[in-house]
């Protein structure tokens, strides 16, 4: 069985069957999610490495366009002029338009 049919095994038939070590399982999890690792390390998943390198930059594109259009410039200035310290509270709605936003796209 391979990594992602182990992953999705019920807790009984994983007790019997999965003798990964944590490590190895937590690896696993992050090789599927972590798109860095996906584009890089991942060898044996039969996609064509060509194409995980542009899914990785345009993926990476998107998050960083979304991130500018929703820190827009008049928070920026405000900051530098009047010395205001935003907390994190304040940016989370921006913080959270964006993350939504990027997953719609993608």
């Amino acid at each position: 069985m391979d990594d992602f049919e182990l992953n999705n095994l019920d807790y009984y038939d994983a007790c019997e069957l999965d003798k990964r070590t944590c490590c190895r399982a937590y690896w696993s999890l992050l090789m599927r999610e972590h798109t860095a690792l996906i584009t890089f390390f991942a060898c044996n998943d039969y996609n064509l490495f060509y194409i995980k390198i542009e899914r990785f930059f345009i993926l990476f594109c998107v998050d960083m366009t979304m991130s500018g259009l929703f820190f827009v410039h008049e928070t920026m200035h405000r900051k530098y002029t009047q010395g205001e310290d935003f907390t994190f509270v304040q940016k989370l709605p921006q913080l959270l338009f964006t993350l939504i936003a990027a997953h719609i796209i993608k």
